[in-house]
C-alpha cells in the first residue's frame, strides 16, 4: 500500500498541506513563492495545485489493499490489542485476505469467477506494520498458573 510515514514525510506532507491552504486563501499569489516560504518543491506544489495526486494516491491501485482497507485493518488491529487479544502475524494475513475478498461478493457469481487475486506474499505482514508505525510486533509471555 503505502510509503513508510517517516517523520520527514509525514513533516514534508504538513508542510505541503499549509502550503496549499495558503494558496487558497490568496495568502500568495503564485505557487512558487508559496513552495519556498514552506520550503516544498514547487513542482510537487504545483502538480497538488493543480489537483494531482500524490505518489500513494498514484500507485494505490497497484497495492494489495486500498489506502481505506489499510487504516481500517490497523485499527482493527489496535482494537484487539486494546482489548487485550493482540493478534498473531497470521491473523493479520488472514484478515487481510478477507478483505480482498469481499471486494468480489458483488464482482463474481456463483460459478464464474470474474476476478481472481494473487496469494498475499510471506512478508506482506511484515511490511504492513513497517507501513504503519503505530503498530509495533510484541512477544507476549503466559502468566504462570502458580
Amino acid at each position: 500500500m503505502t510509503q513508510p510515514h517517516s517523520e520527514t514525510v509525514i513533516d514534508r506532507e504538513k508542510r505541503i498541506n499549509a502550503a496549499l491552504n495558503a494558496l487558497k486563501k490568496k495568502d500568495f499569489h503564485i505557487v512558487y513563492s508559496a513552495a519556498r516560504h514552506f520550503k516544498v518543491s514547487h513542482a510537487t506544489l504545483g502538480r497538488h495545485w493543480a489537483g494531482g495526486k500524490s505518489m500513494p494516491e498514484a500507485r494505490e491501485s497497484q497495492q494489495l489493499l486500498t489506502s481505506a482497507e489499510e487504516k481500517a485493518l490497523a485499527e482493527r488491529i489496535h482494537q484487539m490489542t486494546v482489548t487485550g487479544h493482540p493478534p498473531t502475524q497470521n491473523l493479520i494475513h488472514e484478515i487481510a485476505h478477507e478483505l480482498r475478498q469481499h471486494r468480489l461478493v458483488g464482482i463474481n457469481d456463483d460459478g464464474i469467477q470474474h476476478v481472481n487475486y494473487a496469494p498475499i506474499g510471506k512478508e506482506w505482514v511484515q511490511r504492513f506494520i513497517k507501513r504503519h508505525p503505530q503498530l509495533k510486533t510484541v512477544y507476549s509471555e503466559t502468566i504462570e498458573a502458580s
